[in-house]
């Protein structure tokens, strides 16, 4: 795959842990003429559901 300008893609890892449940991290990132620009300005730490 060729990677182009306004190309946008998501990513999702998740992660799983018997002791504290599944958690999912998810990403969405633009491709420009620069690099990649991420769009996800969610902080980067667990977050537990209320």
């Amino acid at each position: 795959m060729t990677l182009r300008s306004g190309m946008t893609f998501h990513i999702q890892s998740w992660v799983v842990d018997p002791q504290i449940g599944t958690y999912a991290i998810s990403d969405t990132a633009l491709v420009t003429d620069h690099g990649g620009e991420p769009l996800t300005a969610t902080p980067r730490y667990p977050m537990r559901p209320a």
